[in-house]
């Protein structure tokens, strides 16, 4: 049985103490006097700073892809598989804890992006001349998911991040073992 939580910061079996005010900070969205949301901006700075960090990553394939650098190339497909895997299995824990109604949806659409980078990862290995082609269509649908599917959850997020109870629970659901990023 793990100790309890405690007001300050959580005290868990599997990791670290981790310090509440940080955890509701990442989730709470910006000050009143800022601009309304547009574009990709969701209110919550850790989820637009990865997909900020999503964009950078495409930026690099396409950039490697034009200069014809197929070891670069490989680079860019697999930090971006990677950093896919980390991003859509945490964002599909909080989610789940929140418990957001489309989830099934949203999950869906991670695993069509997921199988984007797996068949660019393809395309590369044989050399295909369609890997330009293919790069665009899963910037497009990464540029779709984040306009659509995460600007309609990131109010069910920022709604879960003024209410402390849940948040301390849905931390300890992201520090268990049980609940690490499935296989995709």
């Amino acid at each position: 049985m793990s100790q309890p939580l405690s007001p300050a910061c959580f005290h868990l079996e599997h990791g670290p103490a981790i310090d509440e005010v940080a955890f509701l900070d990442w989730l709470s969205p910006p000050p009143e006097t800022a601009p309304p949301l547009a574009g990709g901006e969701l209110g919550i700075p850790a989820l637009e700073h990865e997909h900020r960090r999503f964009k950078q990553l495409l930026g690099a394939l396409r950039h490697s892809l034009a200069r014809g650098e197929p070891q670069k190339i490989s680079t860019a497909i697999e930090a971006l598989e990677r950093f896919a895997a980390h991003h859509f299995a945490t964002e599909e824990r909080l989610l789940e804890a929140v418990y957001y109604p489309f989830l099934e949806r949203h999950r869906e659409d991670h695993q069509r992006l997921h199988n984007c980078l797996l068949e660019l990862r393809q395309h590369h290995a044989k050399g295909s001349e369609t890997l330009p082609m293919r790069v665009e269509q899963l910037a497009q649908g990464l540029d779709r998911h984040l306009r659509h599917e995460d600007r309609q959850c990131a109010p069910y997020l920022r709604h879960f991040a003024k209410r402390p109870w849940l948040a301390r629970m849905c931390q300890a659901l992201l520090r268990r073992p049980e609940t690490a990023a499935r296989e995709r």
